[in-house]
């Protein structure tokens, strides 16, 4: 399990979005590696830093899209919109800057914004209970678009049931690090 920072160093002083954003990506970094960590560790034939870098961003947009619709119904609109932009800002350059460092081409920022839009439109019609958390086929659209970025790797037929994985085990153990820590570092 990752370790995830769900408090701050010195409680009660005042805390800007900006700064709940900057913890909140590192944070969806750590979960979106763990996944991906996992993913290898199941076999499945993850063979490039290109791939890599792709399904972590389908991780980060699926986890940056959590904390929106959990933050709907908590946060006032200005503050999410406020907290969301930063969020996506930060995400954008941790993926410009690992991109650069592992030597594959760099990834532009129009594409990270791209990929976070683009699910964003396909995730916001999907079901999601505060409870519950990401219905089946939110969780069904992550799993599809990871599997696009996974090799086919020949006779071995495990491709074919990442999606599984990804809907039972990677999805929730995201929602699920996500929620032990939003509250707590929006609550300071």
């Amino acid at each position: 399990m990752a370790r995830l920072r769900a408090r701050w160093n010195q409680s009660g002083r005042q805390r800007s979005y900006q700064d709940a954003a900057s913890v909140l990506a590192m944070n969806i970094w750590k979960l979106a590696c763990e996944s991906l960590l996992n993913l290898e560790n199941e076999g499945f034939a993850i063979q490039t830093y290109q791939q890599r870098l792709d399904i972590l961003l389908e991780f980060a947009a699926y986890s940056l899209h959590i904390i929106d619709r959990l933050a709907y119904t908590n946060i006032e609109e200005d503050n999410r919109h406020q907290l969301l932009s930063a969020l996506a800002a930060r995400l954008i350059g941790i993926f410009h800057d690992n991109s650069r460092d592992v030597g594959d081409r760099e990834m532009d920022n129009r594409h990270c914004a791209e990929v976070i839009n683009e699910c964003g439109e396909a995730y916001a019609q999907c079901r999601f209970d505060e409870s519950d958390g990401p219905g089946f086929t939110l969780r069904c659209l992550l799993a599809e678009r990871v599997k696009k970025h996974v090799a086919d790797a020949g006779e071995d037929n495990s491709r074919r049931w990442l999606p599984d994985y990804v809907l039972e085990e990677e999805a929730p153990a995201i929602y699920r690090g996500i929620c032990r820590t939003l509250d707590k570092l929006l609550a300071d």
